[in-house]
């Protein structure tokens, strides 16, 4: 049973502040992770909708590139290691369990 609801507005819960990244999709995919994502902004209505998972979005943002499929792993993985939980976060996530 679902009690609780949580909205992650504006980088309260998680953030995607610059850690180097970039380098890492860069050295994947030869550009940074920002025009990565931005190429697939058609896609992305489909993606916030729920009518396609994270997977399939990015082999449409692969396809369009003209980049490799098989990256798509490796993109996810890249992709998750972006976002990291704001300080202090994880305890008071954890204290409302309570």
């Amino acid at each position: 049973m679902i009690k609780t609801i949580i909205f992650d507005l504006n980088h309260v819960l998680v953030t995607d502040e610059d850690r180097g990244i970039d380098k890492a999709y860069i050295n994947l995919i030869g550009m940074t992770g920002s025009e990565f994502w931005d190429a697939g902004q058609e896609f992305f209505k489909e993606y916030n909708l729920g009518e396609i998972n994270l997977q399939v979005l990015i082999k449409r943002i692969l396809t369009k590139l003209e980049l490799n499929p098989a990256l798509n792993e490796s993109i996810i993985e890249t992709y998750k290691k972006e976002y990291v939980a704001v300080k202090g976060m994880k305890e008071l996530i954890a204290s409302l369990k309570k």
